[in-house]
């Protein structure tokens, strides 16, 4: 039987069925049995596939063809498919049909049509740095340093532009070297891990906070200024001396635990220029219903909590340098 300009012996099946078939090709897969795959696939294209079906058993037999080092053969099994219809995400771990036969002539020793090939892929999806990687890992793999160099550089100045930082940490690490787009390729991936850093960190705060409520509380001489200039506090206040306020804070406290609405209870000091600032900073509006409760549950991730309440003979949490039983504490 001649496919694919090959010339292969096979013997006669005893069935027809594409099933039998397959099943065969699955024992053989299973061994590792390539010349009987390679037979056996031979076969499978007489029945009558479908065009899909074809395209994928031409791959299937370009893939074997692959790993009995027949490249040649790989090569025109491939071409065979892309013409049956292969498409590109039909071809796994490639990224492309085009840019695997590229490999395979590469594999073969022909170079000239591989850099023609490789082309042809860059021409069927040129925003794809994923090809330069390929071409340059192939190119280096056979010892053309220079192409392969090439290949990486323009792949890595295309990702560094897409701003993709796994395929410029792909492309930055098979390219080595110290030049300045190897800079930017490395300050993009210290930027990027250290961002991933701060989410962990803030991850790590959330999972401590878990069960946690912080009351946000304004040290005596905040507590005047967040009446001056935050309306809604001072209205929720009623503009009361800040004895009352710590009264009225330590009542919200005793009532939450007694209710026992959260696992740990404490107070968060709230600085307002350290408030504004974060508003600021997420365009939250400062008086809004909900942002003091906003960013006393941020500074409770952050670790900023106080516990509450202090021990009888403990400085009481207002600040008043009075022992908790003689101030906020008093029953």
């Amino acid at each position: 039987m001649t496919h694919a300009g090959v010339q292969v012996d096979i013997e006669p099946l005893a069935t027809d069925d594409l099933a039998e078939v397959r099943r065969r090709l699955d024992a053989a897969h299973a061994a590792n049995d390539y010349p009987t795959i390679v037979r056996l696939l031979h076969e499978a294209l007489t029945l009558g596939l479908s065009q899909p079906d074809r395209a994928a058993h031409l791959s299937e037999l370009a893939w074997s063809y692959e790993q009995l080092g027949r490249f040649d053969d790989a090569v025109d099994t491939m071409r065979e498919a892309v013409t049956a219809g292969l498409r590109d995400e039909d071809v796994s771990d490639y990224p492309g049909a085009v840019s695997l036969i590229a490999e395979l002539l590469v594999r073969a020793g022909r170079t000239e049509e591989a850099r023609e090939a490789f082309g042809q892929a860059l021409a069927r999806n040129p925003s794809n740095p994923l090809i330069h990687l390929h071409a340059g890992e192939i190119y280096g793999g056979a010892g053309l340093h220079e192409e392969a160099w090439q290949w990486l550089t323009s792949g890595l100045e295309l990702a560094l532009a897409g701003d993709d930082t796994y395929i410029v940490w792909l492309l930055a690490g098979e390219r080595g070297g110290n030049d300045e787009l190897q800079e930017r390729a490395q300050e993009l991936l210290d930027r990027e891990e250290r961002l991933e850093a701060e989410q962990a960190r803030r991850l790590q705060r959330r999972k401590r906070a878990m069960g946690a409520l912080g009351v946000g509380w304004h040290p005596a001489p905040e507590y005047e200024r967040a009446l001056a200039i935050l309306p809604r506090f001072a209205a929720d206040n009623e503009q009361a001396p800040y004895a009352a306020y710590c009264a009225r804070l330590e009542s919200v406290l005793r009532d939450v635990s007694g209710k026992r609405i959260a696992d740990q209870v404490g107070l968060v000091e709230i600085i307002v220029d350290d408030y504004l600032a974060w508003c600021a900073a997420r365009d939250f509006d400062p008086n809004g219903s909900t942002t003091r409760a906003d960013y006393a549950t941020d500074l409770v991730e952050r670790g900023l909590m106080k516990p509450w309440p202090p021990s009888r003979n403990e400085p009481c949490w207002c600040a008043s340098e009075r022992k908790y039983k003689k101030c906020c504490g008093k029953t």
